[in-house]
């Protein structure tokens, strides 16, 4: 359940294709339906309230409704993302910031109908701790493994050499075998076999 206390304008909106398809299974078939949705206070906060305006390949209404009747083979109708959806995308993205969060929402980088404000947005709103990430300073040691092994490094001194020239992304140890209780030999965490 969301809040009445909504700022449509600070919820990322659909792609333009995503859109049509949501409209087209709303059963909005012409522009006058979609003005009036929009002055009824009736749109979807993840729809833009001007579709010319915002989206800057936009075709014209009849192109557009076209594309959302044959793209729906493509894009799924979206009716809106949950709390626990967004709360499950920011731990999965590992935001532990509200900082980061923000950052994200500016880039875009988070899903259609996610607001810039989960405080105000969402009535179920726990708080900033419960709603962002923990703040583990390196990812698991599986997937610091799993984002090894494509490297092929060979040796401790290998992977030294890897994280001097940069190529570590920060979220790994530089030192796994003093900071990952679960590290038992570079063979293992760098996914090589040991010969001897």
């Amino acid at each position: 359940m969301m809040s009445t206390k909504k700022n449509t304008r600070s919820v990322i909106k659909l792609p333009m294709e995503q859109a049509a398809v949501t409209l087209f299974a709303m059963g909005i078939t012409n522009y006058q339906q979609y003005t009036k949705l929009c002055a009824d206070g009736e749109r979807p906060d993840f729809l833009p309230s001007s579709l010319t305006t915002y989206y800057t390949n936009y075709p014209g209404w009849e192109a557009f409704h076209e594309l959302g009747k044959n793209a729906s083979n493509l894009y799924e109708p979206f009716f809106g993302i949950s709390y626990a959806d967004v709360k499950k995308v920011v731990h999965e993205y590992h935001i532990c910031t509200k900082g980061a969060y923000v950052a994200a929402f500016k880039k875009q980088q988070l899903p259609p109908g996610t607001p810039a404000d989960p405080e105000t947005y969402f009535s179920e709103f726990e708080g900033w701790d419960i709603f962002l990430a923990p703040k583990n300073r390196f990812i698991s040691f599986e997937e610091a493994k799993a984002y090894i092994k494509p490297f092929k490094l060979k040796s401790s001194y290998q992977w030294r050499n890897f994280c001097r020239e940069g190529r570590n992304p920060g979220n790994i140890p530089v030192l796994p075998d003093r900071d990952y209780a679960e590290f038992t030999t570079w063979a293992d965490f760098l996914g090589y076999e040991d010969k001897e």
